[in-house]
């Protein structure tokens, strides 16, 4: 079983997060270093949060 652990790392009022990820799978490795932002958005009344590669999220 490959396991995948996101840490959120957001301020109470923000629309952006630094999304840390910690993962023992090979193929996702990747994202433990790659710098990461998150976008708070809302679907259907609750918060979901839009992660991608820094430079992409700051594009949208």
């Amino acid at each position: 079983m490959e396991l995948l652990r996101l840490q959120n790392n957001a301020e109470a009022g923000a629309s952006y997060t630094s999304p840390s990820v910690y993962t023992d799978s090979p193929l996702l490795k990747w994202l433990e270093t790659e710098e990461l932002a998150g976008r708070i958005e809302s679907g259907n009344g609750k918060p979901v949060i839009v992660i991608g590669r820094k430079q992409d999220i700051e594009k949208l």
